[in-house]
């Protein structure tokens, strides 16, 4: 008992209240949760891993790295509960262009601003494994990969911002089995106090 941490500062819930479609009652009840997964409020790549472990297995570790990169926005190698619900909000913000711009992010692997093909080959292979379409090590993702590019690259050797989205509104069928792009996974993080 006498935790500092159970308590969210109040400017923090009033940030979190202007940037993300959260009330004040689910921030708070959110924060109590996100305590559970972790105690000292800074979320770890381990604790992230072990945290995705209980829903993915031992698959977590081949894809936490990538979303806790696009979480953790101050790259200072933890996420705060601030990132990370911020993080859920966008990710189940209704409007798609929130949900591209995410998708962006996490092919965008070293944070240039455009996906090469080895970026997108590797979410890919990541993505196809976990989904058991992949079964001949990665060679499904290649080929994928290659046909996106001959479709969408303007002869670059990569896909800006737009023709990602383009080829993301054209193509919804390929995100549709990406890990945790599902906020369901942070369920009992997202509490709605009125269920």
């Amino acid at each position: 008992m006498g935790n500092k941490l159970e308590k969210l500062p109040e400017n923090e819930v009033q940030f979190l209240r202007m940037h993300t479609n959260f009330d004040k009652t689910r921030i708070k009840e959110s924060y109590k949760e996100y305590l559970k997964i972790s105690p000292k409020a800074l979320m770890s790549l381990k604790t992230f891993k072990e945290y995705l472990r209980q829903f993915f297995g031992d698959e977590a570790d081949s894809f936490a790295h990538h979303y806790f990169r696009v979480i953790d926005k101050d790259n200072s190698g933890n996420i705060n509960f601030a990132e990370f619900l911020l993080y859920l909000s966008n990710e189940s913000d209704p409007n798609i262009f929130c949900k591209i711009r995410l998708m962006f992010e996490l092919f965008d692997i070293d944070g240039d601003g455009r996906i090469e093909k080895k970026e997108m080959a590797e979410i890919f292979k990541i993505a196809l494994k976990m989904t058991e379409e992949d079964k001949e090590d990665g060679l499904a993702a290649h080929k994928l990969t290659q046909k996106l590019f001959e479709d969408y690259d303007k002869g670059k050797e990569f896909l800006t911002q737009n023709e990602f989205t383009d080829m993301f509104l054209e193509n919804r069928i390929l995100f549709k089995n990406f890990p945790v792009l599902s906020s369901s996974l942070f369920t009992e993080v997202c509490v709605d106090p009125n269920k």
